[in-house]
């Protein structure tokens, strides 16, 4: 089971303990020049380990790196490297663009080893657009691993070739294995077949476990602001309701549920009227209130299946499933009424405003919402050349 590193104190259980202890009573008689040998390779060996375990979790990374560099987002990037250095032996990171983009996080020492990888674009796989250095603290694995070494080496005074392939066998079967089958979960979750590291309980507590445990804590992180990214991507940052690009992709499914069910759907387009004179008079502060109006309004009376976009500067869209082009006037007009009714106070003074709108009824062979959008458009021009505070329908235009 996976705990949260939030809510445990982990208590490090040394792999050279695991193994040191149950060799040394048969390793006692072993040669000297076995011994420095064995030290050697199983101290490279941890090294090697780590550092491709690096390698890994820089691999599940990259893509959301990639994401938050190219639109200089700092929350993900921020949250990204926050990631990182959850992990034991990454004491610093910064990441920089090709312009002026730079976000640091940790503590810098000159003493660190620095590994610089390069960020390509989410767009151009083969451009790059900026880079990742990591300082990497290798001290604390370094010392268990001399500490390790070192006490089979003083062990194993008189050790035989048959022991030291022994030794070799048993290390690869205490740090390979485990190392190689968390290499390979990083590979599905990269694959999109797995979202999470499982250790089992025999690793729970020492590296192998704690790196296993750093690795879901980012990439938890990861999720939650790639999640938010796309949610802020999808909405109109003044008013909150939808955006244009949000509009266009929730149309596709409405109109997919059309065509199957033989649905109808219409579109209104409304525009407020005169709303540069109200910029030039009271200011685009109080503009943007009386936007945030008319967006509060049209929440309120739009149902929870419609979807309401702010699709220009005061241009809002409305997408009506299940709605003939009848039924559509009638929503149109009472939202025309709606509007004369719409009050917004600044200072000693009230902003009152109306909207001219055009309805268009979208056809089951359509491929997307533009056409109809484009006839809605239309009928709200023909609304404006008719004074303006009224509802036109595309059907009756010549």
């Amino acid at each position: 089971m996976i705990q949260d590193l939030n809510t445990k104190t982990y208590k490090f259980k040394s792999l050279g303990t695991k193994i040191t202890y149950p060799l040394a009573i048969s390793l006692l008689l072993f040669s000297l020049i076995s011994g420095w040998a064995t030290y050697s390779h199983i101290y490279q060996t941890e090294l090697d380990q780590m550092s491709s375990f690096e390698v890994q979790i820089i691999n599940v990374i990259k893509a959301q790196l990639a994401v938050g560099t190219y639109a200089e987002n700092e929350v993900i990037v921020k949250e990204v490297l926050n990631g990182l250095l959850e992990t034991p032996y990454i004491t610093w990171a910064e990441v920089t663009n090709n312009k002026n983009f730079q976000i640091t996080q940790g503590t810098s020492d000159s003493t660190k080893i620095l590994n610089i990888y390069s960020i390509y674009s989410p767009v151009n796989t083969q451009e790059i657009i900026g880079k990742l250095t990591l300082a990497i603290d290798f001290k604390s694995v370094t010392q268990k691993a001399t500490v390790y070494a070192m006490s089979i080496a003083a062990i194993l005074v008189l050790q035989t070739l048959f022991v030291a392939m022994i030794l070799f066998v048993f290390v690869r079967k205490i740090m390979g294995r485990p190392l190689n089958q968390l290499s390979k979960q990083i590979s599905e979750i990269e694959s999109g077949s797995a979202e999470r590291l499982t250790v089992d309980s025999i690793h729970q507590n020492d590296e192998i476990g704690v790196l296993c445990h750093s690795a879901n804590q980012f990439l938890a992180t990861a999720e939650q602001a790639i999640n938010k990214a796309n949610q802020l991507a999808r909405t109109d940052a003044l008013t909150g309701l939808n955006n244009r690009r949000a509009f266009f992709e929730a149309s596709e499914n409405i109109l997919h549920q059309a065509k199957r069910y033989h649905w109808p759907y219409t579109v209104i387009m409304l525009d407020i009227d005169h709303f540069k004179k109200i910029n030039d008079v009271y200011g685009h502060e109080n503009g943007d209130k009386a936007l945030i109006a008319a967006a509060e309004s049209l929440l309120e009376i739009c149902r929870d299946a419609d979807i309401v976009a702010r699709i220009g500067g005061e241009e809002f869209a409305i997408l009506l499933p299940e709605t003939d082009i009848s039924n559509a006037e009638k929503m149109a007009q009472r939202i025309n009424e709606m509007f004369t009714k719409i009050e917004v106070p600044i200072d000693n003074e009230i902003i009152k405003f109306t909207v001219s709108l055009g309805v268009a009824a979208g056809q089951l062979e359509y491929k997307t919402i533009s056409v109809a959008l484009k006839h809605a458009d239309q009928a709200l021009y023909k609304a404006k050349e008719n004074g303006r505070n009224c509802v036109e329908i595309y059907s009756n235009l010549d």
